[in-house]
């Protein structure tokens, strides 16, 4: 969220097969300087949430590695993300593609999802006093505003659903 609304942040990307390409085989394009629009967008952005000198410096080293394959970004986030939260968990990557098997599946819940469904309480946002809240934004969001508070958020929200 930035002082004019919604900012889309998407890291392009390679398919060296095109659409045939392999998850893991799908590379970054580094032919635009994505990594330092980014930087200075989430800057912008969430430079004066409450939490942002705090973490920052963390998601920082995502802008200055230079990664061949998304697959490795995504994870460096994931563990970031992992780490502030404080959940241990083991990522773990599938050598085949497995079907969906049921409803559960979060591909599912994933794929049905949109802003109006979400049930997700309010919290402060940075730019609430131009900006109307956004449920379920980002976990970025949530973290630069929240804080260490952001896990009890999440465990609420989980808990009444």
């Amino acid at each position: 969220m930035t002082a004019n609304g919604l900012q889309t942040l998407t890291v392009p990307i390679v398919k060296t097969n095109g659409n045939h390409t392999l998850t893991k085989d799908i590379a970054i394009s580094y032919k635009e300087p994505w990594q330092q629009i980014h930087q200075r967008c989430l800057e912008a952005a969430y430079r004066k949430t409450p939490y942002f000198d705090y973490y920052f410096p963390y998601l920082e080293q995502a802008f200055s590695m230079k990664f061949d394959r998304l697959i490795e970004l995504n994870e460096f986030c994931l563990k970031f993300i992992l780490k502030v939260l404080k959940i241990n968990k083991e990522i773990i990557y599938t050598e085949d593609f497995e079907p969906i098997s049921d409803n559960e599946d979060y591909r599912i819940k994933l794929s049905k999802w949109s802003p109006e469904s979400t049930g997700f309480p309010k919290y402060y946002q940075v730019f609430e006093d131009r900006q109307p809240f956004v449920s379920n934004l980002s976990i970025i969001d949530l973290i630069f505003n929240e804080g260490p508070e952001a896990v009890t958020y999440l465990k609420n929200f989980s808990s009444s659903n």
